[in-house]
């Protein structure tokens, strides 16, 4: 396969670097704008509780340069290091308003935490307890969960890591608020928050990734993960304090006040975990519909086979269902041996063909009938092939009924990109040659498009064109897969179908490994039952009573002191007269198996039905 590849990647070149540039260019000022409103609102969120930015300037620089540090971070990794998963500028706006909304649900518990520690004085276990619980009350879980299960673990993980430095800076600018003599806080407990968020900046993306939270309930049962990244700050939190110059001696003086403090900072971890998760099952369907993102979550609930639209395909067209549940398997595979969303393809390929449905008899894998019965017989080539392509658009208008995610729509759109429908087109040509008229357009015969633009749709579409095209092939080998895929391949290349496809040459070979691996998988071979080599006796029937002769009425019956039965005489049997509504039956005779037919025996009978094959009539 590797020749083939390297024979098509000279037809299709890449990206000029012109062409490059001018993209970046053009995709710079919607991520400037805002970066710029991103750093306003969140320097003012961080200074908002020194209710004095303007005496404070030290702390207004300070946020200031936290923001657009964190900015440029957040875009840098968002169009830079990750564009596959931020090809809009919307992702980066997520991502911005993501971290606002934490910035102001940790300004919120801090002014909670702070109204305690004023309303008591700071005497006294509750407030002493809310203030050293303070680095599990903030919320750095919050923006690490949504992020990952909007975009993916790689930006929940760097929003995490800035979001622990601002949430220190905002921390910390609570000691503008109280005099020196009522500290609330020191710099041993702001070490404990930023180290609590690093850790969770690290924990929580990494087991809703492993765990492969797809449901809400999942995430819930993720909830002693989740809680362990706040005991792993925690702890890390205890070890600087030990070298902090705050001395908790004089607050707990016996091992019994030390067990109460440990239960309430885990009882008030626990429900501020709870309350992060709950925030985030809340905005999620929010942000997931504003910002146009398609999360693992909302694809679960369209997998289910007792959805309308999934009966109706299974129903009406059998064949189709079949083969998207077949591409289905292969594309799902291929993008998980490069990294791409599975999850999507899986549900894109459940619905790329729900368009055939307005007219499932029109497509081969739904014919039942004989291949010379076909509709497509009595239609010209140019109405056939307007019937084929016309399923894209319809199956877009099906899923937009069943609302189905955007990036689902897109998939559905791109699976055939502009290719040709070559079979009616050859048809077209050669009606035209032997007419003597002109060719018709090729144009006419293609699809509409768009061409893949993502790693996902790109599969997708050689997932679709290979397994329908092996299901044409007389051998089922590891060979005659491998030549069709890399016919299949070379054909979409220099068709220029992956122009705009980000997959690499690398990628598409992994690709192409796994569709022939999982094509193996759906044609293996079982090994020939051997036939048993002796036969069991046939089981002896008994006599029904009904076939037993009925005993004379005058047969002696046993002598009961002999237990002998006296002879009698033999009699003849008496036929029995037949109904007179039924002919009396020949008498049966034994067939002769050498004996030739005579001119009396009676010919089979001739086929009547018209539709009778040729052969059979003449034997």
């Amino acid at each position: 396969m590797s020749n083939t590849l390297f024979a098509a990647q000279s037809v299709n070149p890449a990206s000029p670097d012109r062409t490059r540039s001018r993209a970046f260019a053009e995709s710079l000022w919607p991520p400037l704008i805002y970066a710029s409103v991103y750093v306003v609102l969140a320097t003012l969120l961080i200074v908002l509780p020194a209710r004095d930015p303007l005496g404070a300037p030290l702390s207004l620089s300070a946020a200031f340069g936290l923001s657009l540090l964190s900015a440029i971070c957040f875009w840098i990794h968002a169009e830079i290091i990750r564009p596959d998963r931020a090809h809009k500028a919307t992702r980066l706006c997520l991502l911005y308003t993501t971290v606002l909304l934490t910035l102001l649900v940790g300004l919120a518990c801090e002014s909670v935490v702070e109204f305690v520690w004023d309303d008591l004085g700071g005497d006294g276990y509750t407030p002493q307890v809310l203030q050293i619980s303070l680095p599990l009350i903030l919320p750095h879980i919050l923006a690490p969960t949504m992020l990952t299960l909007l975009l993916g673990p790689a930006f929940g993980t760097i929003a995490g890591i800035g979001l622990s430095s601002l949430l220190t800076l905002q921390l910390l600018l609570l000691e503008l608020v109280h005099p020196p003599q009522e500290k609330f806080l020191d710099v041993g407990l702001a070490a404990g928050c930023l180290l609590t968020g690093l850790v969770s900046a690290v924990i929580v993306p990494m087991a809703i990734k492993l765990r492969r939270v797809h449901t809400y309930r999942q995430l819930f049962r993720s909830t002693p993960v989740i809680l362990s990244a706040s005991a792993t700050g925690l702890v890390a939190w205890a070890m600087v304090m030990g070298g902090s110059e705050r001395d908790f001696g004089d607050m707990f003086q016996g091992w019994w006040q030390w067990l109460g403090v440990v239960l309430g900072m885990l009882v008030l971890a626990f429900s501020a975990c709870l309350l992060q998760l709950l925030i985030t099952v809340i905005l999620h369907t929010y942000l997931e519909r504003i910002f146009a993102v398609t999360s693992d979550i909302s694809l679960q609930s369209f997998t289910d086979p007792t959805l309308p639209l999934q009966e109706k395909l299974q129903q009406e067209a059998p064949g189709t269902m079949d083969h998207s549940r077949q591409v289905s398997v292969i594309a799902a595979g291929a993008a998980r041996a490069i990294g791409a969303n599975d999850y999507l393809i899986r549900v894109a390929a459940l619905y790329h063909d729900v368009g055939k449905l307005q007219n499932p008899g029109l497509f081969t894998e739904n014919q039942r009938c004989h291949r010379g019965d076909s509709p497509h017989n009595t239609l010209s080539p140019q109405t056939s092939a307007n019937h084929i392509i016309a399923h894209v658009q319809n199956g877009c208008d099906l899923a937009k009924r069943q609302k189905l995610p955007p990036a689902v729509l897109d998939l559905i759109l791109q699976h055939h990109g502009t290719t040709l429908v070559a079979f009616f087109h050859d048809k077209a040509v050669k009606a035209a040659d032997a007419a003597g008229s002109p060719r018709p357009d090729e144009a006419t015969f293609r699809y509409p498009g768009p061409k893949p633009s993502t790693k996902e749709a790109g599969i997708l579409m050689l997932a679709d064109s290979i397994e329908a095209a092996s299901r044409s092939l007389t051998e089922t080998d590891e060979q005659s897969f491998r030549n069709l895929v890399s016919k299949i391949l070379n054909g979409k290349l220099l068709d220029g179908q992956f122009d705009n496809c980000p997959l690499t040459m690398a990628e598409i070979s992994v690709v192409c490994d796994s569709i022939c691996n999982s094509l193996l998988s759906q044609y293996h071979v079982r090994i020939a039952y051997p036939e048993p080599t002796t036969s069991a006796p046939a089981p002896v029937s008994e006599p029904s009573p009904a076939s037993v002769p009925a005993a004379p009425s005058d047969t002696p019956a046993p002598s009961a002191t002999t237990g002998e039965t006296a002879p009698v005489e033999a009699v003849e049997p008496v036929e029995a007269a037949a109904p007179e509504d039924t002919a009396p039956a020949a008498p049966a005779t034994p067939a002769e198996p050498s004996a030739a037919p005579g001119p009396e025996t009676e010919k089979p009978a001739e086929p009547t039905s018209p539709e009778a094959p040729a052969a059979e009539a003449s034997t």
